[in-house]
């Protein structure tokens, strides 16, 4: 059984992660309901601010695959503070920017910060708590993403209204500082390195490149229409990708993916 200080340490990183988790869903459905102010202060068409939208998810999805080999490698701790450090940069330049370009590039980079730490933030809360509490501590996870998502709406159009666009992201720093000093404090610090594995560069790059393929060709089906060619060359560029990352996967010790899942 857990002793009271263990308890409380333990709680202490569920409401960190629940903060990150709320974080990186409100940032995505917030922005959305910005683009017009943001297209007016930028210059830019709003059809070039989708980006914002798009490449914050494709920056994430891209990176949180080999962000889980990553944490296993160099620690779960050091791979979430570096993962947060990152999200609360991108968001103050998020926040300063006015630049359209600029700004998409803050924006996948925020998009990496938080794939480098949803890998290890559940991995830690998983280890925080016995078994008998970790269904419950999962659960309280995904309570903090629905609840981002939730609100995110509601929440950027009151910063809009009262305070303006750039204090959706600015507003990040001062919450992402809380959880950073959580860490630091409740998490114990970890060797340099926890093994000497490598990361699966090449495995990560073809994955990678074909998420990144699926949702471009995903985004573009609207603006483009269906019968667009140049939607199913990506599509099936995309696909070709990904088999092949399946068939090199199965021939490596530092696989991104477990064995057990190529399998039948």
């Amino acid at each position: 059984m857990l002793s009271m200080s263990e308890k409380t340490r333990a709680y202490l990183v569920l409401c960190a992660m629940m903060i990150l988790i709320l974080l990186i869903n409100v940032d995505y459905t917030a922005v959305n309901i910005a683009l017009l102010p943001i297209s007016k202060d930028s210059g830019a068409d709003l059809n070039t601010l989708q980006w914002l939208l798009s490449g914050y998810v494709l920056a994430w999805a891209t990176l949180v695959i080999p962000a889980g080999q990553m944490a296993d490698i160099y620690g779960k701790r050091r791979l979430l503070l570096w993962g947060v450090s990152v999200f609360a940069l991108a968001s103050l330049l998020c926040g300063i920017l006015t630049s359209a370009p600029l700004l998409i590039f803050a924006r996948v980079l925020q998009g990496f910060g938080g794939a480098l730490f949803v890998p290890p933030l559940y991995a830690l809360v998983f280890e925080c708590f016995p078994e008998k509490s970790r269904g419950f501590a999962i659960g309280m996870l995904g309570v903090g993403a629905a609840i981002g998502l939730a609100i995110g709406p509601s929440f950027g159009g009151y910063i809009l209204a009262n305070f303006g666009w750039r204090w959706i992201f600015l507003i990040n720093g001062p919450l992402c500082l809380i959880t950073i000093t959580m860490i630091m404090l409740c998490v114990a610090k970890e060797p340099k390195r926890i093994s000497d594995g490598k990361v699966d560069t090449q495995g990560g790059l073809l994955l990678g490149v074909a998420l990144m393929g699926f949702m471009y060709a995903l985004n573009q089906s609207e603006v483009w229409g269906l019968k667009d060619p140049a939607l199913w060359g990506i599509i099936a560029f995309s696909l070709s990708l990904l088999v092949l990352f399946i068939k090199t996967s199965k021939t490596k010790e530092n696989r991104l993916i477990p064995e057990g899942l190529f399998s039948n």
